[in-house]
């Protein structure tokens, strides 16, 4: 073998020995590469798992804390609700409180008025049955002079004349009465009209303009609610005077006639006279 040859063969042995010492040195380092890349995709894997993990948890408390929202929410709604409903329910009972105070304040002056007019009537009840009383003593003493007298036979023309005299007295006493009775009609007519249920005018009081014959003008007219066909008592001071019923109305005079048949005691009626409203 030529020494070529030789240098040749050394040179082929050298190069495959260095061939397969960087194969060896490859195939270890690919070894060593797919084993640290195996280790790393586990731990990726595993990094993975905790991370889809941590992602599922934070979904359940996300839904969790939805519910909860949800839940706050349908809470709030029934508060709202409850709410508005105590407001509407507050701004009735606003409503029935001032209601019931208007008609508290109402019913109080109602009641003054009638405790008034009740003591009034119950006055001039009295005074009526003192006036009636002393006019039955007064007819029973004049029986008991007439029975006396008439037993003595004395003077008996004399006693007659006095009797007829009381008689007399009392015929008037007995207009009187009659005059109290109406006044008193007068007043429990106010009374009802006020507390009864009979159709009382609207319209306001007044005064009394002027006379003429039994027509009779008042102070009041369509703009204080008179209408034709309302009934106005006449009184001046504590004295009836009568009734007018009303024929024509302007806006602010009323024209009524005036009821000759039951006049009062301050009959007939006079300028300056008050009118008030009545029973129709």
């Amino acid at each position: 073998m030529s020494s070529m040859a030789k240098i040749f063969v050394v040179v082929n042995l050298a190069f495959g020995i260095v061939a397969f010492g960087s194969a060896a040195t490859l195939l270890g380092a690919q070894d060593d590469y797919r084993r640290g890349f195996e280790a790393k995709s586990d731990e990726l894997k595993k990094v993975t798992l905790e991370m889809q993990a941590k992602i599922d948890d934070l979904d359940l408390q996300r839904s969790q804390q939805s519910q909860k929202a949800s839940e706050e929410r349908g809470r709030a709604d029934t508060l709202q609700a409850s709410v508005d409903e105590l407001k509407t329910q507050l701004a009735a009972a606003k409503t029935a409180n001032e209601t019931l105070r208007s008609s508290v304040e109402t019913f109080s002056k109602e009641l003054q008025t009638a405790n008034q007019l009740n003591t009034s009537n119950q006055e001039f009840l009295k005074r009526l049955a003192d006036d009636g009383k002393k006019a039955t003593d007064e007819m029973l003493n004049a029986k008991s002079t007439l029975e006396k007298e008439v037993a003595n036979r004395v003077g008996l023309e004399q006693q007659v004349t006095e009797l007829n005299e009381q008689v007399t007295t009392l015929a008037a006493e007995k207009g009187d009465v009659e005059r109290k009775a109406r006044e008193l009609e007068f007043w429990l007519t106010k009374y009802r009209e006020k507390y009864g249920s009979m159709d009382v005018s609207e319209g306001a009081p007044g005064v009394v303009m002027a006379v003429r014959g039994p027509l009779v003008s008042i102070s009041v007219g369509s703009a204080d609610k008179v209408r034709v066909g309302d009934i106005y008592h006449l009184s001046r001071g504590a004295s009836y005077v009568g009734s007018i019923k009303i024929t024509s109305v302007d806006k602010n005079l009323s024209v009524g006639q005036f009821d000759v048949n039951n006049p009062g005691s301050g009959a007939p009626p006079q300028t300056g006279d008050k009118a008030a409203p009545g029973s129709n």
